[in-house]
């Protein structure tokens, strides 16, 4: 384990600069493979390296707050757009701080402990690398930004984790080293990935490769510090299951009556259709299997 120390790093160069590690960690992994495992091996790096994406999971207002605004904001960003209406409207000063601890609860501290050892730690915005499929679709946020690879690439940076930055924090301290061997830059991604998952590999149909990649309890963290704009989205995965809702009050409203939830969910809905075809974003819909 490594203390928190003053001196901070910058992440981005930690991932490039891991690149020769995973490269060698693969091809250890390969020789290890029978001649039909090493194929199938080859075959999912080459999926990963053509068709990874990053995603990030928004639930229903946010997604249209985002279409409106134009801009994705980090949690930070939010906190301080807030506090700045109450104390210029209301004069009601609250710190930061107390915020973020109120909205993150027991998830603020290993938070903080991962973001304090790095360079704009508090700029970074989080999403998973995506493959297809409809994301991470945790406390209702089933609407699915895509940030494809082409505009990725674009980015001034992009770091990926074997796993959820926070889980790299144990007993108030970041382990380094382990998140130093555990970190890739966009050229090493699909090798990373092919490390991540080569013992679930061989046991995985090629269809199910993206739920594979990209589900609740395993998934790689994709970090940047550039903005995300609605430039660079050019599709939105909604669940089937948001979209048979939808459905069902459209036609209920047109037989009977709806009540307060209903009519929300049915007037978001719309307002989120028709911000879609406004900003010319593809609208995919996306069953429970992720196809």
């Amino acid at each position: 384990m490594n203390k928190i120390s003053n001196a901070k790093l910058d992440l981005f160069e930690v991932a490039n600069q891991n690149a020769k590690r995973i490269e060698n960690n693969y091809k250890e992994i390969k020789k290890k493979y029978c001649v039909k495992d090493e194929t199938t091996l080859e075959e999912f790096a080459g999926f990963v390296k053509k068709n990874w994406a990053l995603s990030i999971n928004l639930k229903q207002s946010e997604i249209n707050g985002f279409l409106i605004s134009g801009i994705y904001q980090n949690m930070y960003q939010v906190i301080e757009d807030d506090l700045k209406k109450l104390s210029l409207e209301r004069g009601i000063n609250i710190s930061k701080e107390e915020v973020a601890k109120n909205r993150m609860g027991i998830f603020y501290e290993p938070r903080k402990i991962f973001e304090n050892q790095f360079e704009d730690g508090e700029r970074f915005i989080y999403a998973a690398l995506n493959t297809g499929g409809i994301g991470l679709k945790k406390h209702g946020a089933e609407f699915c930004l895509i940030v494809h690879q082409k505009e990725v690439k674009k980015m001034s940076s992009c770091a990926f984790l074997k796993k959820e930055s926070t889980l790299y924090v144990h007993n108030g301290s970041l382990n380094i080293e382990q998140l130093k061997n555990d970190t890739a830059s966009r050229k090493t991604i699909h090798l990373l990935t092919a490390i991540k998952n080569e013992k679930e590999l061989p046991d995985t149909a090629a269809k199910n490769w993206p739920e594979l990649v990209c589900n609740e309890k395993n998934y790689i963290e994709a970090i940047t510090t550039d903005d995300i704009s609605i430039e660079h989205i050019n599709t939105v995965r909604i669940s089937k299951k948001s979209e048979d809702i939808y459905f069902d009050y459209l036609y209920k409203g047109c037989i009977s009556q709806l009540d307060k939830f209903e009519k929300d969910y049915l007037g978001d809905f719309r307002d989120m259709l028709k911000l879609l075809e406004k900003n010319g974003i593809n609208k995919e819909i996306i069953d429970e299997k992720g196809n």
